[in-house]
């Protein structure tokens, strides 16, 4: 009865699908491709992308996808053991090509009708797309139909997501298969699952009926880390695509061809890189560092580094040191450092560096008609390991040997740690036997002790003495101490007189330049060389040239020194002659020359540039020297000494008043120290000019000038004005000098200035009188007198216009007697008393008008006109 409840169901259910499959096949609408088959337009491809089903979420299939690292994490699912060996000859039973005959024909018959075929062994989707949306109902249905249903074992589900993948994508596989459109799987937990059965179609969203078993297979283990280099590592759509090809290749060998993109993104060139890329570090995983398990040896402070030229060693990391050495890993190197604290025998272990989270078993999700897919995961990492010793004591040898012949005098052996320094002083002094000999370094001998090799080697010699003396010839005397110098025995020796003895400042002169040489023998030995000093020294110290006149000649003081280095009686009569030059350089004239005795010559010479060879405002360079008559006799520590000479200028300064000032400067002596710059003093002269304001007739100006005359010796200078004018200028009765038409008005000298002299006003008449003839009571004074003060005063009808005047020295001021010319005019523009026709009556002080007397006012008295002056018109008509 049960039997045949079944058996109606089945039939029942078998022709409601044939019934939806018929209504489906009248409909003939094409399947949403979402991984679909290779498509011959870009047209189709944007027909499938309008047309693609959404999941139950009601997202829609697009490129963008959500960020991983917001992924749930994954849970891991695996078959229980004892299910395992069943599970896989289920496996065998339900893919393989031993597919159950029995009924074949008619569930055959069934995928026709649903659109896919049966292809060695696996469901093949005859649209273009390899994901649909009736394959779960389908899977059902050929379940029933083959009895192979069966919920325990095949308990998880594997999705299609849709937000992460790619509707442009196209590709093409060695296997037939040609499909566009690429989408992720994922488990349950939203890890991603990677297809390892090119063309078997999954349906859209959920793909329940899966079972999960472990595989642990070289093809899955080698999958497994194409998916951790290729997108966990580097995560993207497209690089998610290339992985799932290159992991479809690694396990069925299937490849992939014709990669196309209509977004641009992907590509077979890409793909052919990427595969490149990835596989190069997936084949590390198989090669173990070129020194793996081999044995270094090292000591305490020593460094070693290893190259890893398989190139696997940046794959690994360092998981265990129980050497404690210090381990420097860079890429493929590893740098190796021991120190006293390592271990003496030890070993690092490195481990296949792969992140934490992707360690674990591989597992295939398998399910009948049905995409099976890979949850990559790596199992236990790699390892391999590097042994090391380190060696940490050696021993050092201590010999003590003699230097002469090498002959091996004592020695001591010490045990020292590896890489530790020691230090080894030669004892001083060592006495073997009867013989004392002494090391030829105190210098400690030090350095690092190595694995071997260790020795140290102290020397020592049989010390010889050799004295050297050095000793004034005249005085037998020793100029410095004796010099002792140890030897070894048969050791060379060479000495020369010494050059750099001296007895003060003054240096010695050795009598012979020979060397004494020899070997040290058996005895001490002693060398004296003899030396003497020149009788005295003699020297230039200072160079003074005074300025003065050409014709006067130049004056100069030439300071030198000397020092008697013996006494000078050792002499007796014998006189050693010194001869002093002085010479003008610009002309290479010997301008003064002496001769002396040393014994005689003065610690100052003056004397005097002759005229001969001097001119007006030169200045020349002039040299001091100084000779002698045997240089072994008299040593000369200043041999020359120069210095400028200058003769006065006597130069005219001829400056306008609107200058406004007069300056000069020059030298009035030079001066060199030996050794030193030379020394310019200077005189100056600065005077203030004033200028002549224009003025009217019968009126004076004053006129003041200040001279400021400085000079760097102390010295003063005379100094003398007077003002010259013309001569029509000269007022009334002064007496002052005329000459040539001009009459010069000397200024007197008032306190620092110079001014003109003081004149006195006769009243009424206007005259004017000096200091002495007021005093004097001149006869020419008919009236009383009013003093004018310092000035010059213009005649009251002078004629207008403009008249030069000057100011001049009457003497030459300073050294170089320079005189001083002052030039300017005095404009006289109007009158004291003018007329009515006058030209200046605007500017004239009174004008003259003929008056009528008898009628002397044509409108009116003027205001200011008294009673009295009335009167006095009256009795002056």
């Amino acid at each position: 009865m049960n039997k045949t409840k079944r058996i109606m169901r089945w039939a029942l259910e078998r022709k409601l699908v044939l019934t939806l499959l018929v209504v489906l096949v009248l409909q003939l609408i094409q399947p949403v491709v979402v991984c679909a088959d290779t498509v011959t337009t870009q047209s189709e491809s944007v027909k499938h992308n309008d047309e693609q089903p959404t999941q139950e979420t009601g997202t829609s299939a697009t490129e963008e996808s959500t960020p991983e690292g917001a992924e749930n994490k994954e849970q891991e699912t695996t078959v229980p053991p004892a299910l395992t060996d069943n599970w896989l000859a289920y496996q065998q039973k339900i893919v393989g090509e031993e597919q159950p005959q029995r009924g074949e024909k008619e569930w055959r018959n069934f995928l026709t009708l649903n659109g896919y075929d049966w292809v060695e062994g696996e469901l093949r989707s005859r649209t273009d797309s390899s994901y649909r949306d009736n394959l779960s109902s389908l899977v059902g249905v050929l379940d029933t139909m083959t009895s192979y249903a069966d919920p325990f074992l095949r308990a998880e589900t594997v999705f299609v997501d849709t937000s992460y993948g790619s509707s442009t994508i196209g590709w093409r596989q060695s296997n037939g298969n040609s499909e566009l459109g690429w989408y992720a799987k994922r488990d349950s937990g939203g890890k991603l699952l990677w297809c390892i059965q090119p063309g078997v179609p999954l349906n859209w969203g959920a793909n329940a009926g899966y079972a999960v078993v472990n595989n642990n297979q070289a093809a899955y283990i080698k999958s497994s880390l194409v998916a951790y280099w290729g997108w966990e590592t580097q995560q993207s759509i497209v690089n998610a695509f290339y992985t799932e090809r290159l992991i479809q290749e690694v396990v069925t060998g299937i490849t992939t061809s014709g990669i196309y993109d209509y977004a641009g993104k992907a590509s077979q060139a890409g793909y052919d890189a990427f595969k490149k890329n990835t596989m190069a570090k997936v084949n590390q995983f198989y090669v173990l560092p070129s020194f793996a398990n081999q044995t270094v040896e090292l000591i305490p402070g020593e460094t070693k580094t290893l190259t890893d030229t398989n190139g696997s060693l940046s794959y690994y990391k360092m998981t265990t040191n129980s050497a404690n050495v210090t381990v420097q890993q860079t890429g493929n190197t590893v740098k190796l450092t021991a120190s006293p604290n390592s271990k003496d025998l030890g070993y690092i272990q490195f481990q296949y560096h792969i992140d934490p989270s992707y360690i674990g078993a591989s597992l295939v999700y398998t399910a009948p008609w049905l995409q099976n897919v890979l949850r990559a995961r790596a199992g236990d990492p790699k390892q391999t390991i590097l042994n090391i010793k380190v060696k940490k004591n050696a021993d050092v040898v201590v010999e003590h040997r003699d230097k002469y012949d090498n002959r091996l005098l004592q020695t001591k052996t010490e045990s020292k740690a590896i890489g530790s320094t020691y230090s080894y002083t030669p004892t001083n002094p060592l006495t073997i036997g009867s013989e004392t000999y002494v090391p030829t370094s105190l210098t400690p001998v030090t350095g690092v002790v190595q694995t071997g090799g260790n020795k140290v080697v102290l020397y020592y010699d049989l010390q010889r003495t050799l004295t050297v003396s050095h000793v004034d010839k005249i005085t037998n005397q020793l100029i410095v101490d004796k010099e002792k110098v140890t030897k070894r025995r048969g050791e060379a020796y060479r000495f020369t007189p010494r050059t750099d003895l001296k007895k003060g400042n003054t240096p010695y002169r050795p009598l012979t330049t020979d060397p004494v040489t020899g070997t040290i023998g058996a005895t001490n030995l002693e060398i004296t060389f003899y030396y003497e000093l020149p009788y005295a020294t003699v020297g230039l110290e200072r160079l003074e040239i005074d300025t003065a006149k050409a014709d006067k000649g130049l004056p100069f003081r030439l300071q030198v020194t000397q020092e008697w280095l013996y006494d000078p009686t050792l002499l007796g009569d014998e006189e050693l002659p010194v001869r002093v030059t002085l010479t003008d350089r610009d002309t290479k004239t010997v301008v003064y020359e002496q001769d002396y005795a040393l014994q005689d010559l003065p610690k100052t010479i003056k004397g005097t540039i002759p005229t001969d060879f001097l001119v007006k405002e030169q200045r020349h360079n002039y040299e001091a020297r100084i000779q002698v008559g045997n240089e072994e006799d008299i040593l000369v520590t200043a041999l020359q000494l120069d210095t400028d000479g200058y003769t006065s200028s006597e130069k005219e300064l001829v400056v306008a008043a609107e200058e406004g000032q007069v300056q000069y400067k020059n030298v009035v002596r030079t001066a060199r120290t030996y050794g030193k710059d030379m020394e310019l003093y200077y005189e100056t002269l600065n005077l203030d000019v004033p200028k002549l304001a224009p003025q009217k007739t019968g009126y004076g100006f004053s006129y003041t000038l200040k001279p400021t005359y400085t000079n760097d010796l102390g010295q003063t200078a005379t100094v003398g004005f007077s003002l010259n004018a013309p001569e029509s200028l000269l007022d009334s009765f002064l007496e002052y000098e005329k000459k040539e038409g001009k009459v010069s008005v000397p200024l007197e000298k008032e306190g620092r200035s110079y001014v003109l002299p003081n004149v006195w006003v006769e009243k009424t008449t206007g005259n004017l009188f000096s200091n002495a003839q007021v005093e004097t009571h001149d006869p020419r004074i008919k009236q009383e007198v009013k003093n004018g003060g310092r000035k010059f005063y213009v005649p009251i009808w002078q004629d207008l216009g403009v008249y030069p005047v000057e100011v001049e020295t009457t003497e030459p001021i300073g050294v170089h007697e320079i005189s001083v010319l002052i030039e300017d005019r005095l404009s006289i523009e109007a009158y004291m008393f003018g007329t009515y026709a006058s030209s200046t009556i605007q500017q004239d002080e009174i004008v003259l008008v003929p008056i009528d007397s008898k009628q002397p006012f044509h409108y009116q008295r003027p205001n200011n006109f008294t009673e009295a002056d009335l009167a006095w018109f009256a009795e002056s008509k």
